[in-house]
């Protein structure tokens, strides 16, 4: 992500899509003009309680994508806006 954002930046335009994976308040905050068209934060939690902070930090993007329905339930159940959660699923399946 860091290469792809430099990349844009040095082209002086910014992406179209920004797909972030990392817990939520690591997600980049932009300046004015920068930010790109659409920003997706992936993200998960192995236990049933999210960090109250993230909670906040997810304000930083569009749209908050996690692996399963209940890690949707999870974070709607802390705050998360129901609306910007989005179930997406781990690439690989080792079954």
């Amino acid at each position: 992500v860091r290469r792809a954002t430099a990349a844009h930046a040095a082209a002086e335009r910014t992406p179209d899509v920004l797909l972030q994976h990392s817990e939520p308040c690591a997600w980049a905050l932009f300046p004015p003009g920068r930010r790109p068209g659409v920003v997706i934060g992936r993200t998960m939690v192995e236990t049933p309680r999210v960090p109250a902070r993230w909670v906040g930090c997810t304000e930083r993007v569009d749209e908050v994508w996690v692996p399963t329905a209940w890690h949707l339930e999870v974070f709607a159940g802390a705050g998360v806006k129901r609306e910007k959660l989005a179930v997406m699923p781990e690439a690989v399946d080792t079954a």
